[in-house]
């Protein structure tokens, strides 16, 4: 019995031995480790996991026919002594040892064994971390760094982090040399605050970090840094934002370029396309825009005036006689009085006129925003600002003067197309160099009633005539009659009426056919005998023109626009509305006109003092109605070139 159950304990103690031995060989079998087993006697390899044989590149049976000396890259010695210790009981912690792959490359790996029973004899287990792919990353991190320390040591342009807040974190030796510090350590150091040390517009960097924020990141900032030694540079910056894991703002980093000489060469090309620009539109000589250009300044000033509303004068100017100084003095002496004019005329424009050279000795103007002035008005004012140029020439006592031609137009009034403007400008320019009257809205006037009334022809006939006897006469009824409808218009008269008026205003002077050439042309006082003769002149008018059937109308102008309001005129002495309204307006219009224009033998007084005497003269002479409305527009004029001087 006894027996019996001794063989039944060692079966059950047998079979718990082999049921641990089979777990064992499971664990080893499927552990993610590396775990092979040796003969502490003979060092052959008793057992090894599938980790371990893939790890060193055999299979099962190879590896059956291995020594520990054929795993371990060590010397013998070495390797007798781990086993020496492992058999005394000792176990071996871990450490890191060299293994030997098939192929003979060396594994990194990091081992411990210890001394075990297996298949009723003593082993030694050895566990086996293969530490290779986390050297190679390691390895590989190290390279990268070293790279990246390289590159951030070595490129050619600047590297930087800085805090939110505009201080230096990082910087490379390439940004401390743009910067002009000796090292990026003497950079950090001394700038505290880029947006005051650095940046030249002090709101530099408050636009940087608001372009960081919107569009998570800058390209090509461009800026001019102030340098260590106070020299001004330019750079380019391109940066990015750095968060922490939780998404807060760290700093800043990114690169800097050194673009002085780029920004000089951008900017020295800038400069030379606009010099280019400008040589394309000017006239060399004169530095006025050239005929090109004039052309597209006036399709663009003529636009603006159709979509804007408001008046603008095309003026064409000839200087007279010009090829006399080319002529007896040399084309430099020419070139010389162009420069002249040019420069007068420069100084009459404003800011929104244009002077130009349209070729040869032709020059061009636009003025702009000209008001209620008539071109009779412009022409006066233009002359008056030319009169006094004069060339003084070596060697001689007396300077010659320089005058001018001039042709004006008015856009809309005389069209609203450039090419219409020009040809016109260019033909009252034409008539006034050859001393022929000018093609002004009279002579419109006057072509319509040629063909519209019968007769017309003997009444202009006989205003030339009066032309002939006295030159100051057509041009004062063309001026009359644009003072006339300025008039007319602040009043609100309608169209009919106006141009009732304005023919009136043309004939108005007919009667002075009568009067002896000795009275019209007389510089002095009027004797009363001559003064009589003078105001027969409106009733011998009204009587040429009523012969002519459809110009009824004009009569009472003709006739009565010489009476005064108080009764004191001719030929009637009507006084206050007795007077047609189309003779008290002419009656202003007239005097002014009589007042400003030149004669033969005195110069035309000033606007200024016409005003002051036609004001002084309301309710007497003048109605006060009439000189109202033509103060008023005058006024508005005056406010309207008030403001563009400011503007200016």
């Amino acid at each position: 019995m006894i027996q019996d159950k001794l063989i039944q304990e060692r079966s059950l103690a047998q079979s718990v031995l082999l049921q641990r031995e089979e777990e064992l060989t499971a664990i080893i079998e499927h552990a993610v480790e590396g775990i092979f087993l040796f003969d502490p006697s003979t060092r052959r390899v008793i057992k090894s996991n599938a980790a371990f044989r893939v790890m060193l590149g055999y299979t099962e049976e190879q590896m059956r026919q291995l020594t520990l000396y054929d795993i371990v890259g060590h010397v013998r010695s070495s390797i007798d002594r781990i086993v020496e210790a492992l058999w005394q009981g000792k176990e071996v912690a871990l450490s890191e040892r060299q293994y030997l792959h098939k192929d003979g490359s060396v594994i990194v790996v990091e081992v411990s064994g210890r001394v075990i029973t297996y298949e009723d004899e003593l082993a030694v287990c050895v566990v086996v971390h293969n530490l290779t792919p986390q050297r190679v990353s390691e390895d590989a991190r190290r390279a990268a760094e070293a790279s990246y320390q390289s590159l951030f040591e070595n490129a050619a342009e600047g590297i930087f982090q800085t805090t939110p807040q505009g201080r230096y974190l990082r910087a490379n030796s390439a940004l401390a040399q743009i910067y002009g510090y000796a090292s990026p350590q003497q950079m950090i150091g001394e700038i505290s605050d880029v947006s005051t040390q650095l940046y030249v517009a002090e709101d530099r960097r408050a636009e940087f970090t608001r372009l960081m924020t919107a569009n998570g990141g800058v390209k090509h900032f461009d800026s001019q840094i102030r340098r260590r030694d106070g020299s001004v540079i330019w750079i380019s910056e391109s940066a990015r934002p750095v968060f922490n894991d939780q998404g807060t703002l760290i700093c800043y980093e990114g690169f800097v370029q050194d673009i002085t000489d780029r920004k000089a060469w951008e900017m020295q090309r800038e400069h030379d396309l606009i010099e280019a620009q400008f040589r394309a539109d000017h006239d060399s000589l004169t530095e006025l825009w050239n005929h090109r250009a004039f052309h597209r300044q006036a399709e663009q000033r003529i636009d603006e005036t159709a979509r804007g509303g408001g008046s603008l004068a095309l003026i064409m100017i000839d200087i007279d006689n010009f090829e006399f100084f080319n002529t007896l003095y040399g084309h430099v002496t020419g070139d010389e009085v162009l420069r002249m004019v040019a420069n007068r005329l420069q100084t009459i424009c404003g800011f929104r006129d244009v002077a130009a050279r349209f070729g040869g000795d032709e020059f061009a103007l636009l003025l702009a925003d000209i008001g209620f002035h008539s071109r009779g008005d412009l022409e006066r004012e233009l002359m008056e600002k030319l009169q006094d140029l004069t060339f003084c020439l070596q060697g001689l006592s007396m300077p010659i003067p320089i005058t001018c031609s001039i042709g004006i137009v008015v856009c809309p009034a005389d069209g609203g197309e450039r090419l219409e403007l020009l040809h016109l400008a260019e033909e009252r320019l034409r008539r006034a160099k050859t001393g022929g009257a000018d093609d002004t809205d009279a002579d419109q006037m006057r072509e319509y009633l040629h063909q519209a009334i019968d007769g017309f022809s003997m009444l202009d006939a006989l205003v030339n005539a009066v032309d002939n006897k006295d030159r100051y006469t057509r041009h004062h009824s063309e001026d009359v009659m644009d003072h006339c409808l300025v008039i007319a218009r602040e009043l609100g008269m309608d169209e009919k009426f106006q141009h009732t008026l304005a023919v009136a205003a043309l004939l108005h002077d007919v009667g002075k056919i009568g009067v002896p050439d000795a009275i019209l042309r007389k510089p002095g006082n009027l004797t009363d005998v001559e003064y009589a003769a003078i105001k027969q002149h409106p009733q011998m008018g009204a009587a040429i023109v009523f012969a002519v059937p459809g110009l009824e109308a004009t009569l009472d102008a003709i006739r009565h626009h010489h009476e005064c309001y108080n009764g004191s005129g001719y030929p009637m002495g009507l006084r206050g509305e007795e007077i047609p309204l189309i003779a008290r307006i002419m009656a202003v219009a007239d005097a002014y006109s009589a007042m400003t224009m030149d004669r033969p033998y005195r110069k035309g007084m000033a606007i200024e003092r016409a005003i002051s005497i036609l004001s002084a003269g309301t309710g007497e002479q003048w109605d006060g109605m009439c000189v109202d409305a033509f103060l008023r527009a005058k006024q508005r004029l005056a406010t309207e070139e008030n403001c563009f001087r400011l503007a200016a």
